[in-house]
């Protein structure tokens, strides 16, 4: 294994023919120094700030010619992830005071006085730590609680349906008994028009019958006694006796003359029933609850 850039290239080439060009960290510069206890090569840059850093400090560094070909690299840090304020630099730090992740220029100006720790370092036995478990009763709970409101919530959903439905049908209930009782009442108000108009019609028509008797009399007693106008004596025997029946038919003719008329009638509503028409109040109420507590009315209305 070689490494390239500065004194090291030519000791490191010689042992081997696999070459390490660029520092683990940066990816950029030539390889100066390991980190024993990271297991990583380094350039001069990184070997610096790893150096400066509280946690790193007491890393065992090798340097120059103390760098052999083939020692591990169990911690290079191709997995790690860029970091988005610093591009050529990877998010391989943490620091527990602030919980933030970044780079080694991340934490060389925004963190210098806080714990930092290396990620490859603590991510070893993460999957057993007390804070992954804690995190994972946590998330389990999470978990658990969204479950139970998404229950709730598919309950509540249902009920709404229910409430919905229920309301409607109370009042389409309550809408058929108004019409069932309207049309029941327009029956009763029909008939009883139906039953005044057959008593004033036939009152009239009897009446008309009895005026279509008198005019018919009168005006046969008319032409009988044109008839007689040639005979002096019998025209004068016939006017004596006629005098008392057209005086009867006069006497008939004003009694029918009070008996012609009809009985005018409309329709009345009753008084509570028009006050409810002309003040145009609602027919039923929405009442909305918060538990409890009332805190909205809907009005349904014929008029709105």
């Amino acid at each position: 294994m070689a490494v390239a850039g500065g004194s090291m290239s030519n000791s490191l080439r010689s042992g081997s023919t696999d070459i390490i060009e660029y520092c683990y960290v940066c990816h950029k510069d030539p390889v100066t120094a390991y980190c024993v206890s990271c297991t990583i090569y380094l350039c001069q840059m990184c070997m610096v700030r790893h150096k400066a850093l509280e946690d790193l400090n007491s890393h065992r560094l090798l340097t120059d010619t103390k760098v052999s070909p083939g020692l591990p690299t169990g911690h290079k840090t191709d997995h790690l992830k860029p970091c988005p304020h610093h591009p050529n630099k990877e998010l391989e730090l943490v620091c527990d005071v602030h919980n933030d992740i970044g780079c080694i220029m991340c934490f060389h100006f925004g963190h210098k006085q806080c714990k930092q720790e290396f990620i490859p370092d603590i991510c070893k036995d993460f999957n057993t730590d007390m804070q992954y478990r804690n995190l994972t009763d946590h998330i389990q709970s999470t978990e658990k609680q969204a479950a139970k409101l998404l229950s709730e919530v598919d309950m509540y959903i249902k009920e709404v349906d229910k409430l919905s439905t229920k309301g409607l049908v109370k009042f389409l209930q309550y809408k058929a008994e108004i019409i069932a009782n309207l049309n029941k009442q327009e029956q009763e108000i029909r008939l009883q028009m139906k039953n005044i108009q057959d008593q004033d019609m036939a009152t009239l028509q009897e009446l008309k019958t009895r005026a279509q008797i008198v005019q018919k009399t009168s005006n046969d007693i008319n032409k009988w006694l044109k008839s007689l106008k040639d005979k002096p004596d019998d025209f004068f025997i016939a006017t004596k006796r006629v005098q008392y029946l057209v005086a009867q038919l006069q006497s008939f003719l004003d009694d029918i003359s009070l008996q012609c008329n009809y009985k005018e009638y409309e329709l009345q509503l009753e008084p509570n029933v028009e006050e409810f028409f002309k003040t145009k109040r609602s027919l039923a109420d929405v009442i909305v609850f918060d538990g409890n507590i009332q805190f909205c009315t809907v009005n349904i209305s014929l008029w709105n």
